[in-house]
């Protein structure tokens, strides 16, 4: 299951640090900025690599609960739901080797002003 394999690859590099950038991610409005490295193909077996799936995949990924079907599985738990992001900076970058493919991601607070 692609989503299981992207929570595992993300948690793997987070590591020890999990649970403090949850607790920083709590109640913020985040800035997603995501680069997805994929290889364009035509072969057979291979998922399409459309930008609004693999962005779907990963927001479902970064929430407490993913849903496979019906039944929820547990998530990173870097946002409660999707209403938390405020804003996306989301690109597709080509590339010819299978080592390559991968996403590079940066998760922001948005610092909220107050007005008086």
């Amino acid at each position: 299951m692609r989503k299981e394999k992207l929570k595992d690859l993300i948690k793997k590099e987070i590591g020890k640090d999990l649970k403090n950038i949850q607790k920083r991610c709590e109640n913020e409005h985040l800035l997603i900025d995501v680069t997805f490295h994929v290889i364009e193909s035509d072969e057979i077996g291979r998922s399409k690599t459309d930008l609004d799936n693999l962005l779907k995949i990963l927001l479902d990924v970064l929430s407490i609960n993913m849903v496979n079907g019906q039944t929820p599985i547990s998530g990173v738990g870097l946002v409660r739901d999707d209403a938390q992001i405020y804003e996306i900076r989301c690109k597709k970058v080509p590339v010819t080797l299978q080592n390559d493919e991968g996403i590079d991601l940066q998760i922001s607070v948005i610092h909220r002003t107050i007005q008086q």
